[in-house]
């Protein structure tokens, strides 16, 4: 899954990139969808338009037993104007959409680990002064992750800043 899911936002940016040629590259940090979970973007943007890849976790796990529980990973989004308001932008998205934790039972114990989820959702975002200066952007987004022969369902609020 993560192979395919990995062919498509590379075949989807590039046929992206050829509308935002003559955009300016940005680079944001924060929270939520826009960032990949806790992380970070580069994006390329113009005024009605936002494209980027991004790369973050979900969950940050420790373990006592120094198990892997791996929840970072890439993501991948486009926004656009809303049309009701120049700051307010829909997207869509790809790539690390969440975290779902899986149980083993070892006799006594029970053991958990953590995984990033693939998958694709939409969003609503909110950039106080639009994309055309650096802002502070927040706003809701509903994913759906595949794995394990299971949809997870995620809602993520973002949190962050473009510059």
């Amino acid at each position: 899954m993560k192979k395919q899911l990995a062919i498509f936002i590379t075949c989807w940016l590039s046929t992206t990139a050829a509308n935002v040629a003559h955009a300016e590259l940005s680079v944001g940090l924060g929270m939520g969808s826009l960032f990949g979970g806790l992380g970070l973007n580069l994006a390329a943007k113009t005024d009605h338009n936002l494209v980027y890849v991004a790369a973050g976790c979900y969950a940050i796990v420790f373990s006592t037993e120094g198990d892997k529980n791996d929840t970072c990973g890439p993501a991948a989004g486009w926004l656009t104007e809303s049309g009701w308001n120049k700051k307010a932008f829909l997207g869509i998205y790809g790539g690390n959409v969440g975290a779902y934790s899986d149980r083993h039972h070892k006799g006594l114990f029970t053991e958990e680990r953590y995984h990033a989820d693939y998958g694709a959702g939409v969003s609503l975002q909110y950039f106080f002064k639009g994309l055309a200066e650096s802002s502070f952007v927040l706003g809701p987004s509903l994913g759906a992750g595949f794995s394990d022969d299971k949809t997870h369902f995620y809602l993520s609020f973002t949190v962050g800043y473009q510059f």
